[in-house]
């Protein structure tokens, strides 16, 4: 399966390769001497680049061997090479004098690379508390918040009310499991996609035709894992504007396809950006008969005060709600599901705009929450963002001085 990086609103966070730009495609492979993939990893890593011919053209038909490259050489420069490296069945824990870094691989039965997948390097012997303060550095504004059941581990500006993104998808979430709870809804309920639901993509269901059938289990599932935008609309129609208000903290609140609009209209998304509550909901209406702008048109940075506004704080007491649902498993996300029992992921990315948060549960029954926003008014350096993300996960995991 090949995941690439969604640029458009709803960027479902994947770590392919830590660059979010590769690819991890499962093949076939036969029993060979020794241990192939471990040498193969070693030589990779060794060396800091590889050769054309040391992958199977189905990878390289995703992959150049050029952006393999340039991480090949970021990762020698930042950990350095291999001094130890332990696992099978293409999954490997490589230690060098400062990092430990999990890599999986599959080799064809050529024993050319046909799937790698780089999770993010995690410091060996740091403190977690300079791995957090790390995220600091990537936007003019950042809160951040980690918590071990209930209780504050770390935290920056977590009060702040930054703009999240597709993260605003986990409150349609909450008020949708609220209306099944209360006997309103049920998962397995059949739903009508109309033409007034169609978003811009991340996602699939744009392309629908309108009156397909679709579960809400379905619709719910695609609008966390994959941030699936006309998912979202459709969800928002059928639970309507005032629950997920609610659950959003009273905020007014767009669908995706409002925010696409606004970037496209300037008087408008002025007049939204400044106004009441009330004027708000006026521009809102006023949308409803607007077509849908060109994806091209809408790639601005984030204008304060157009977009979906939520707390470190508010950010993990929705995905604490909604965690025990099955949907989660789809996509973990950053972390790696080989450290925790369970994972509930949801991001949300817009330029300027990055939001990463993760509900974590370890074998012993110990629940954490990892809120992190980043707003900025220029384009946020999202892979190495999320690469320290991802180290900060699996310090998490590791790091006694956290538990």
């Amino acid at each position: 399966m090949t995941r690439l990086p969604n640029t458009t609103l709803g960027r479902i966070v994947t770590f392919l390769m830590a660059l979010g730009a590769a690819s991890l495609m499962v093949s076939p492979s036969l029993a060979q001497p020794a241990n192939p993939e471990k040498e193969v990893i070693e030589e990779l890593l060794t060396a800091g680049e590889a050769e054309a011919n040391q992958f199977a053209p189905s990878f390289l038909q995703m992959v150049p061997v050029s952006e393999v490259n340039t991480l090949l050489s970021q990762l020698h420069n930042d950990i350095g090479e291999p001094t130890g490296i332990e696992g099978s069945d293409g999954r490997y824990v490589v230690t060098t004098p400062s990092h430990e870094m999990v890599v999986e691989i599959v080799l064809d039965q050529e024993g050319r690379i046909a799937g790698l997948l780089f999770r993010a390097p995690v410091e060996t012997g740091g403190e977690f508390t300079a791995q957090a303060d790390k995220l600091l550095a990537f936007g003019e504004q950042v809160h951040l918040l980690v918590t071990r059941n209930g209780e504050v581990i770390h935290e920056h500006g977590a009060n702040t009310e930054l703009a999240v993104g597709s993260a605003f998808k986990l409150g349609v979430l909450q008020a949708l499991t609220d209306k099944i709870e209360a006997g309103e809804h049920d998962w397995d309920e059949v739903i009508t996609l109309t033409e007034t639901d169609r978003s811009l993509p991340s996602g699939i269901l744009q392309a629908y035709p309108a009156g397909s059938p679709l579960t809400i289990h379905t619709a719910a599932s695609l609008m966390i894992s994959q941030s699936d935008n006309t998912a979202t609309d459709l969800l928002m129609r059928v639970v309507g504007q005032e629950p997920v208000e609610a659950a959003l903290g009273g905020q007014v609140t767009m669908r995706t396809q409002d925010l696409f609009k606004l970037k496209a209209e300037d008087d408008l998304r002025k007049r939204f950006a400044e106004g009441s509550d009330a004027e708000k909901r006026a521009v809102l209406a006023e949308l409803q008969d607007l077509p849908l702008p060109a994806a091209r048109d809408v790639g601005a940075p984030h204008e304060k005060g157009v977009e979906w506004y939520l707390s470190a704080y508010q950010l993990c007491g929705l995905i604490e709600d909604v965690r025990d649902l099955d949907l989660f498993a789809i996509n973990p996300g950053v972390a790696d599901a080989n450290d925790w029992a369970k994972i509930a992921f949801k991001g949300g990315s817009e330029t300027g705009v990055l939001n990463l948060t993760t509900w974590l549960e370890n074998e012993d029954g110990d629940g954490f929450c990892v809120a992190y926003t980043v707003n900025d008014p220029e384009a946020i350096d999202e892979n190495d963002a999320i690469t320290a993300y991802g180290s900060l996960l699996g310090q998490l995991a590791r790091d006694d001085s956290a538990n």
